[in-house]
């Protein structure tokens, strides 16, 4: 008689398996589990990368534009300011310099004067007029050369040529706008005068002082 061949469970029932029976683990054929969520997240990081980068780089346009003349500035593919647009100085057109934008707040008590830093032009397209105190009265804007009297004798002013009045009734703020650029030369000031204490906030843009080569070049402008 032929004795069957009897297999133990014995390995079984330990939880001992053999090499040739061993179950295989969670995963994807020659990938384990962990070896799979690394595949995964770097094809996630390679894929989602252009997008990001895309958003990064191009974005939204964002624009500076200037209220009184439309002289819009903006960032370049390289991450420079550049301006479109351009001022005209007797008569002729000169390119807006992003790097010569130009602003200043001052406080004016009963008088004040903005002159163009050394080798420039100053050339004005707005002032905001904030008042403080002494309303209701104007304040004038005038062209000149000299400086505000001192209570002392010293200072005085000539060449004087107003280029705007403005009524405060009360107590406010107001915006007075050059479209075609208020020129101060070398040599030649803005002067505020204001009977009491008032903010005043001036913008505009800087040219080389050899935009205007005589007082008289550039006198016409604004």
């Amino acid at each position: 008689m032929r004795l069957r061949k009897i297999r133990s469970d014995a390995s079984e029932a330990t939880g001992v398996v053999g090499e040739r029976h061993r179950p295989h683990g969670r995963g994807w054929g020659a990938f384990s589990g962990g070896q799979l969520t690394i595949i995964f997240v770097t094809l996630a990081i390679v894929i989602g990368f252009p997008i990001a980068a895309s958003g990064v780089i191009s974005g939204s346009n964002v624009f500076v534009t200037n209220a009184a003349t439309g002289t819009r500035a903006v960032v370049s593919s390289k991450g420079a300011l550049s301006v479109a647009g351009s001022v005209t100085v007797n008569g002729t057109i000169a390119p807006a310099n992003p790097v010569d934008l130009f602003t200043t707040e001052v406080q004016v008590n009963v008088c004040h004067t903005i002159a163009p830093p050394a080798g420039h032009v100053l050339v004005i397209t707005s002032v905001h007029e904030s008042i403080q105190d002494a309303a209701p009265n104007e304040m004038r804007l005038q062209r000149s050369v000299g400086s505000c009297p001192d209570g002392f004798g010293g200072g005085g002013f000539s060449s004087e040529v107003l280029k705007d009045v403005t009524w405060h009734a009360t107590v406010d703020s107001q915006e007075v706008t050059f479209p075609s650029g208020l020129v101060i030369p070398t040599g030649r000031v803005l002067e505020v005068d204001w009977n009491g204490d008032a903010a005043v906030t001036v913008n505009g843009y800087l040219l080389p002082a050899s935009s205007c080569p005589t007082f008289a070049a550039c006198l016409g402008g604004g």
